[in-house]
This record gives structure tokens, C-alpha cells and sequence, in this order.
């Protein structure tokens, strides 16, 4: 499946955004790929697993939208649509300054939708943070990716929910209390 790019663009430096550009349609895309083997059944399952979340999810216009993904070399990679801007992470570490209102008012209410559009599908995505949220070309958008940790409220038992980043986690995720509140608790 890697034939179908041009890999030229493609860094694997750590904090690079690992960009392709398809040979069929000529876009540029984003493309994730586990950084480890499959180091089992178990883990190949779970990997995969992240995949078909994201791809039930559905088209909406502040999630990151899902293309395809594919197994390679025993590693998964998700093919998703790029975001020009980068992680607002990545935005807020080089932009030299505070962002001003307005831009925070249209990121809070372009996140607010995508959680929005999760929690009515009772989904807790749980890996809330500025590196998972993504801007569009100038910054104008604002787009929630990354749904390795996304989980089905009404469906998984708790105990099966991963935890995410201990600096943007709720407090009671930590007593294995899991609900849509944990997405928005700060």
C-alpha cells in the first residue's frame, strides 16, 4: 500500500508531521504508523481496533477525517486527511505569543462540536489535549483526531479503557469512573 505514495515528503523525526502525497489523486494526506511491530495478536487487535473507531465515527467537519488504513510489515498505518496548520500544540509552541480571543473562542467552539458529535454516539474520546487537536490551513479550523484511546460508553466495560496523558486526564478516570464529562472537565 506504501507504493500508492510519494514518500519524498515523508520525516521520521519524532515530532515531524508525517505527510505522503498519493499518486492516485495527487492530495496530500497524513499518514500514522505504529512506531512498533505488532508485538502480538493482542496488540495487532488493538491497533486495529483504533482504526475502526475512527472509521465508524463518520464525515464531521471538526473531526479528522478518516481515508483507510492498512496493515504492512506488521505495523498499522491510518491514512487521514492532513491538516495544514499542524497540532495546536505545535501552533502554540512556535507562535511567539498568546493567541488572540477571537481564535480561542473558534478553537473552544470547533472542539466543542467534535466532542459534541462523540458524546451523542455516547463515544469518550479521553485523550483530549493540544496535541490531538489540529488546524487547518491557517489556522482557521480546528479538528480533534488522534481516537487510539476512544471509548464506547454503553458498550466496553471500564476496565477495558486505556488511560491517556496523566497532565490532561480527568480525576476520575483515575477511580475507573468513565463518562463524556471526562472529555471537558478542566
Amino acid at each position: 500500500m506504501l507504493e500508492a505514495f510519494d514518500l519524498s515528503l515523508l520525516s521520521l523525526a519524532p515530532l515531524s508531521r508525517p505527510q505522503v502525497r498519493s499518486k492516485e489523486d495527487g492530495r496530500l494526506y497524513a499518514v500514522k504508523c505504529s512506531m512498533e511491530l505488532f508485538r502480538g495478536e493482542s496488540d495487532r487487535a488493538r491497533k486495529l481496533a483504533e482504526a475502526r473507531k475512527h472509521e465508524a465515527l463518520g464525515a464531521h467537519a471538526n473531526l479528522v477525517g478518516f481515508v483507510r488504513a492498512w496493515e504492512e510489515r506488521r505495523r498499522l498505518y491510518i491514512q487521514t486527511e492532513l491538516c495544514e496548520g499542524g497540532s495546536l500544540q505545535e501552533e502554540a509552541e512556535t507562535r511567539g505569543g498568546p493567541f488572540p480571543e477571537a481564535q480561542v473562542w473558534a478553537i473552544l467552539h470547533d472542539l466543542a462540536s467534535a466532542l459534541g458529535h462523540l458524546h451523542r454516539q455516547r463515544l469518550a474520546h479521553l485523550d483530549v489535549k493540544p496535541a490531538n487537536a489540529f488546524l487547518t490551513a491557517g489556522g482557521r479550523h480546528c479538528k480533534l483526531g488522534d481516537f487510539g484511546l476512544l471509548l464506547e460508553l454503553d458498550g466496553a466495560p471500564a476496565g477495558e479503557a486505556q488511560e491517556g496523558d496523566p497532565v490532561y486526564m480527568a480525576p476520575e478516570l483515575l477511580d475507573g469512573v468513565y463518562s463524556t464529562a471526562a472529555d471537558v472537565f478542566r
